[in-house]
């Protein structure tokens, strides 16, 4: 595909595509998509309309829109005419995680069963940054501002992974029909998971996989050592032992955790890094074994 590859030109290759954008001028949601639509909302004349305008734009056009997050990049403006344009800006602002339009979208516009539907979800990486009460009990709107894309975009997308499992798992027999990949970029509070109590934070957050990464490696260096201790140390006792081992080894400073910072395209290798070590770590690949053995493709 080249720069001049339209919707139209991609029409009945398999995947279909499904890329939304936001309307900041008509205030919707866009839902770009290929394949034959003459159901629902398309069956009109105007969404027919919609249909032929989208066919004749270019796919990197459309890219570029649904990516355009706002205060890092300008809308961007996508023609109805030689003379009129329609600005749009990062689809995530209202669907950072698609699962629950393309879920309605199939039913709506594909004639699908929701019996029949089984989706594949595979996140960036979740932020952790903590907020206590102290620190955001006298926010005003400036610092809401600067910290919504640690904040409010997450909550939307967990959210929207939980009604999409909620759904599929009440309508099928599969035993799995909804997988979501996803992990937390870093660990910020000692222990597990407790809604009942709250959580000490750690001496320093940590990624969990760059953490089990290096573990390891120490561990198997130290085979001869007292691997009993080693087994009884906190988790801030690991970080500080990681850090000074490595140091000591390299002579480069061990950093174990990952920016959070979404501004940070110098942080993109080490966020490359960890995606890898979440495979490598985790039982990620079992997981989607499972998954394809329940749900095969369908030609």
């Amino acid at each position: 595909m080249g720069i001049d590859t339209t919707f139209n030109s991609i029409e009945g290759r398999k995947p279909d595509f499904f890329i939304t954008a936001y309307d900041t001028y008509s205030r919707v949601t866009k839902w770009f998509t290929t394949g034959q639509l003459n159901t629902g909302i398309y069956a009109t004349p105007g969404g027919q309309n919609f249909l032929r305008w989208v066919k004749e734009q270019n796919l990197w056009e459309i890219c570029t829109a649904s990516a355009s997050a706002p205060t890092f990049f300008p809308p961007y403006p996508i023609s109805l005419t030689s003379n009129d344009q329609l600005p749009h800006i990062d689809g995530g602002i209202s669907a950072n995680n698609p699962s629950l339009s393309v879920i309605a979208h199939v039913l709506r516009d594909r004639n699908i069963k929701l019996e029949d539907i089984s989706m594949l979800s595979i996140g960036t990486g979740k932020t952790t940054k903590r907020f206590d009460y102290k620190t955001i009990k006298g926010w005003g709107s400036v610092q809401w501002g600067r910290n919504v894309p640690h904040i409010f975009i997450d909550p939307a997308s967990n959210n929207g992974e939980k009604i999409c499992k909620c759904i599929l798992n009440s309508v099928s027999n599969k035993q799995i029909n909804y997988l979501r990949l996803d992990f937390n970029l870093n660990k910020q509070l000692k222990g597990e998971p407790d809604f009942q109590q709250t959580r000490e934070p750690l001496k320093k957050p940590y990624n969990e996989y760059l953490m089990k990464k290096y573990k390891k490696q120490y561990m198997e260096k130290h085979k001869k050592g007292s691997q009993e201790n080693m087994n009884k140390w906190s988790e801030d006792e690991w970080v500080k032992e990681l850090e000074k081992k490595i140091k000591a080894d390299n002579g480069k400073k061990l950093n174990l955790t990952v920016t959070e910072d979404i501004d940070d395209f110098e942080s993109c290798s080490s966020l490359k890094e960890v995606t890898e070590l979440y495979i490598d770590y985790s039982s990620v690949r079992d997981q989607i074994r499972e998954f394809i053995t329940h749900n095969p493709p369908i030609n």
